[in-house]
């Protein structure tokens, strides 16, 4: 019972001063609103961003293909690079694999996405993709300093082509390792007694089980004929120690 003043009819157990009573129906649950239709459409329209994209240069002729990173990806979007739209495959709403367009010139362009063909374009944020050509200088620098480690031959042509050079570099490197697969195993008590030859000036001759002695092959100062010295070594069993040192 609440009263304004002491002064009632039945037993009072205690007295409260004056007080406020607030409605406080207004403190409580609130009601859940059902999400309208347009949010939701806002919800799955959002803009689409690109995050990353790998890789990001390529060299203008060779194509392939490359994967965007970002959110908010869905069927039917189109992936331009620069002008030049190109095929694009979702994989995630965070990932789009596409093909990159050949290039006639070295430069970078804009990557960004549009939304399928019969609407507006909604072009989101853009992102960087490099072209780059194989004739630049620095390019060629690589491809001289590469060229001097490889062997010559007689029937080579003057210049020796990009693609030469590549493709012997290529044999030269798995040759090498296959050869390499070749070395006979030391025994463990054997690498134990010869295990200080890093202290010495000079190369040390390693006695192996198989063998009566392991050859050191001779080096100079060409490092392709040291390459080819040793791969001739290697293939006929002998153990290689230290080859390159001039």
């Amino acid at each position: 019972m609440l009263s304004m003043t002491p002064r009632v009819d039945t037993d009072v157990l205690a007295v409260s001063d004056n007080m406020f009573v607030h409605n406080n129906s207004k403190h409580g649950r609130r009601v859940k609103r059902v999400p309208s239709s347009s949010s939701i459409n806002s919800t799955n329209n959002a803009l689409p961003v690109i995050k990353h994209i790998f890789p990001s240069e390529v060299c203008c002729q060779s194509g392939g293909s490359a994967i965007l990173i970002g959110e908010n990806f869905h069927e039917g979007m189109q992936v331009f690079f620069g002008n030049s739209l190109t095929w694009s495959e979702l994989i995630t709403p965070q990932a789009i694999k596409v093909n990159i367009p050949v290039r006639p010139n070295a430069g970078s362009v804009d990557v960004f996405l549009c939304s399928p063909k019969g609407q507006p374009k909604m072009r989101s944020n853009s992102i960087r993709f490099s072209f780059s050509s194989s004739s630049e200088p620095s390019i060629d620098t690589a491809f001289q300093r590469l060229q001097k480690l490889l062997p010559k031959y007689p029937t080579d042509p003057e210049p020796l082509p990009k693609e030469f050079i590549l493709h012997r570099a290529a044999d030269f490197a798995e040759m090498l390792y296959v050869n390499c697969t070749a070395f006979y195993p030391i025994e463990p008590e054997r690498l134990a007694a010869t295990a200080d030859y890093r202290n010495y000036p000079s190369q040390r001759v390693l006695n192996l089980a198989s063998n009566p002695a392991a050859y050191i092959p001779y080096t100079n100062g060409n490092v392709a004929a040291n390459f080819s010295n040793i791969l001739y070594s290697s293939a006929n069993g002998f153990c290689i120690i230290e080859p390159f040192i001039n």
